[in-house]
């Protein structure tokens, strides 16, 4: 297993150090991309990251899905169904829930390994949860 940082370059400018773990490579154009910037910049949730890119061995799936057109076509394909009140594909509804619930409250916070959409931690007392404190991470 590989490990230690890689840079994420989601945008022209942006680029951040982010742990190996967090993050997929595209063969096709030859830059990684980290989990957080893929839900937050294109709308794709980690689970259909990973599967779309562990699909083939060149990544012609995964390039094609990271595409701006791809991207754009997502955003479209939400707002439509929001405006017709239909149900959002499993892959809008994904990335929709990881992006409204961005907090952590594990009761025993010592134990518990943040995600990669986690912001924020809230840890439980006797009188209930105390108020969340921001993450320090690296990655963004």
């Amino acid at each position: 297993m590989q490990g230690g940082t890689r840079r994420c370059r989601i945008m022209q400018g942006h680029a951040h150090d982010v742990d190996f773990l967090s993050s997929l490579v595209c063969k096709k154009c030859r830059s990684y991309r980290c989990f957080h910037h893929l839900l937050t910049s294109q709308q794709i949730h980690s689970a259909e990251a990973l599967l779309s890119h562990h699909r083939d061995k060149q990544h012609e799936d995964w390039h094609k899905r990271h595409l701006k057109a791809e991207t754009d076509k997502a955003k479209l394909e939400v707002a439509q169904a929001r405006k017709t009140s239909t149900r959002l594909d499993l892959r809008h509804r994904l990335v929709e829930v990881a992006s409204m619930f961005p907090f952590c409250h594990p009761v025993k916070p010592l134990l518990v390994k943040c995600g990669w959409y986690d912001r924020t931690v809230s840890t439980f007392h006797s009188r209930g949860w105390l108020l969340p404190h921001t993450l320090r991470r690296d990655r963004i």
